[in-house]
């Protein structure tokens, strides 16, 4: 006489397990997709964002975040080139050693329009650079005014 035993625990647990590798399965996809990276919808955002792609050589990026009049400026040969914003690039995140960009205060100047931002660069070695900015909204995104 044959006796057959129901293995309850294991069969519970082996559909517990074909459940959660489904739900894997279904999320890997978009582990490894790169999306673009949202548009700043805050003026702190916005600085720190433009602090990033200087940082990481994104030059192109970074000046797209400016405002017309500072792209206009910087594109007139006579007055910058895209080296000379590399140079600047470059010392201005003291050669991509930027750890954070802090946001000390945003002050709106007329709300969604204009703001100013205070900030400070915090770099790999401990050292700090406090800066300010004037942003306005532009096309629906906040654009950064000369940072020198």
């Amino acid at each position: 006489m044959s006796v057959c035993r129901s293995n309850r625990p294991s069969s519970t647990f082996a559909s517990a397990a074909a459940s959660l590798m489904l739900v894997a399965l279904l999320l890997l996809p978009g582990c490894g997709s790169r999306t673009p990276a949202p548009q700043p919808d805050s003026p702190g955002a916005a600085v720190q964002q433009f602090f990033r792609d200087l940082d990481e050589g994104r030059y192109d990026e970074a000046t797209a975040m400016y405002d017309r009049s500072t792209r206009d400026m910087l594109s007139d040969p006579e007055v910058s080139s895209p080296d000379a914003f590399a140079e600047w690039a470059d010392g201005k995140t003291h050669d991509g050693s930027l750890a954070a960009v802090e946001v000390v205060s945003t002050e709106e100047t007329q709300p969604d329009t204009s703001a100013v931002v205070r900030y400070e660069l915090v770099f790999d070695d401990g050292s700090r650079e406090a800066g300010e900015v004037t942003l306005t909204r532009e096309d629906g995104s906040w654009k950064l005014g000369f940072v020198g």
